[in-house]
């Protein structure tokens, strides 16, 4: 109620850009300052440290802090201010998934997950964070299957290929595991995760030295 009356529809850019964006956006907020100056800051804060390179790192050090509960708060209100967008349906089951488990978050969580889905079916983003809240519930087929799915709307998610390579490698599939994060490592060398779940793999396979 205290945004500027054309804050919605930047707030809707900023969900369908990416999600993080919003939650820095809702951090940051101060009445009457003007979106051009707001903006303004957040450019300067995204580009003053290159080595650091997305928004979305930084805030979440700075802002969100231990456990995420921070960001499920903020992705809340994001909802609660645009309550039919399915990307901050999303938001809100993805900051569901980073925080410490909670049966009755989780629902929640799983059940706007299938609604972002439904409501905007060609998101590969959604369709991953939909996976991940398949996989934490136990449901690892549905979950394989939804980031088959995303990636193939999505291609060069390199995060739902980490994390599809890691499923597989529970599942036992090593061969198709490797290929995953092989790729996964390649796309992005710096998310620890693909090493990690590489290294797991690699050893299944008997390569103790890789």
């Amino acid at each position: 109620r205290l945004w500027p009356d054309n804050w919605g529809p930047r707030m809707e850019g900023a969900l369908r850009a990416d999600p993080c964006y919003a939650l820095i956006t809702l951090s940051w907020f101060k009445p009457g300052v003007s979106w051009d100056a707001h903006a303004a800051r957040l450019i300067a804060f995204a580009f003053r440290d290159p080595e650091l390179a997305g928004w979305y790192q930084r805030q979440q050090e700075i802002h969100f802090a231990p456990y995420h509960l921070g960001e499920y708060a903020a992705a809340k209100s994001v909802l609660s201010r645009r309550p039919r967008s399915p990307w901050a349906m999303a938001l809100v089951a993805r900051g569901v998934l980073r925080c410490p488990p909670d049966p009755a978050r989780a629902a929640e969580g799983l059940r706007l997950a299938d609604a972002a889905v439904q409501a905007h079916p060609v998101s590969g983003w959604m369709r991953a964070w939909r996976a991940l809240g398949l996989r934490k519930a136990g449901r690892r087929e549905e979950s394989l299957r939804e980031l088959s799915e995303c990636l193939r709307r999505q291609p060069y998610y390199h995060r739902a290929i980490a994390w599809r390579g890691g499923l597989l490698r529970g599942l036992g599939r090593t061969r198709a595991a490797l290929a995953d994060l092989d790729a996964a490592c390649a796309v992005d060398e710096l998310y620890p995760f693909s090493a990690h779940e590489r290294t797991l793999a690699r050893r299944l396979a008997g390569d103790r030295l890789g």
